[in-house]
């Protein structure tokens, strides 16, 4: 990519920075070329304050199989499949208080089309905990057959008393297999490479027999290791 410091660009611009890449997949069994992404950035502006702008091009060469990963288990059936998906990507300074990122694209999808959006949002108040608030959509239109929108909602907070002692918490909420998750991991350095782990997770899911039963699970995992040297 280019890093453009130009004289005409405004002065709440500090690089203009156009690019392109190639990614290249082979199958490692077959030897064929599963997937080419063709990159294209014509614009990437990175602001005075921290923030950043990109739009993206991405021509696509995908090779579906038999025996291949289908996403969300899709009736698509085995073929070559090319398209072009659009997507704008758009950030505010991460070391502020307060941050918002953004990611947003359009376009086919093997033999259908997709839409998708994510947005977080980053509150770090203090520099002993921040929160993460992340809301992902996919809305399918003929992919495999499946017309749909699918939905992830998460929360994330990090909370230390010292780079030692740190709980960590992680929500999810997933529409496509109507589940909730919560996991939750205390970690404390108790002496130089020396560990103890308490980690707690909760799920809830519908029921296989009625929509309506709610199904739970719950584990509780701890780990200690003691390093002694002499």
């Amino acid at each position: 990519y280019l890093v453009n410091r130009a004289k005409w660009l405004p002065k709440w611009v500090r690089n203009f920075e156009p690019g392109a890449f190639l990614e290249l997949y082979h199958k490692a069994s077959t030897g064929y070329l599963q997937e080419a992404q063709y990159n294209f950035n014509p614009i990437w502006l990175t602001f005075q304050n921290g923030g950043n702008l990109g739009l993206f091009v991405n021509p696509t060469y995908q090779r579906l199989d038999d025996g291949d990963y289908r996403p969300l288990d899709l009736a698509i059936v085995s073929n070559r499949y090319r398209y072009v998906r659009y997507s704008v990507m758009f950030g505010t300074d991460p070391s502020k208080k307060v941050s918002f990122q953004f990611n947003g694209e359009t376009g086919g999808y093997y033999d259908g089309n997709l839409n998708y959006a994510r947005a977080s949002l980053i509150l770090a108040p203090i520099p002993h905990a921040a929160f993460t608030f992340n809301a992902e959509a996919n809305e399918f239109r003929n992919v495999g057959g499946y017309t749909g929108t699918i939905a992830l909602y998460s929360l994330e907070s990090r909370m230390a008393v010292n780079p030692r002692l740190q709980l960590i918490s992680f929500i999810q909420r997933n529409t496509y297999t109507d589940r909730n998750a919560l996991n939750i991991r205390l970690a404390w350095e108790f002496q130089p490479l020396s560990f103890l782990y308490i980690v707690y997770n909760y799920g809830a899911y519908a029921g296989s027999v009625r929509t309506a039963d709610r199904q739970q699970e719950q584990h509780i995992i701890g780990k200690l290791s003691y390093l002694k040297q002499f």
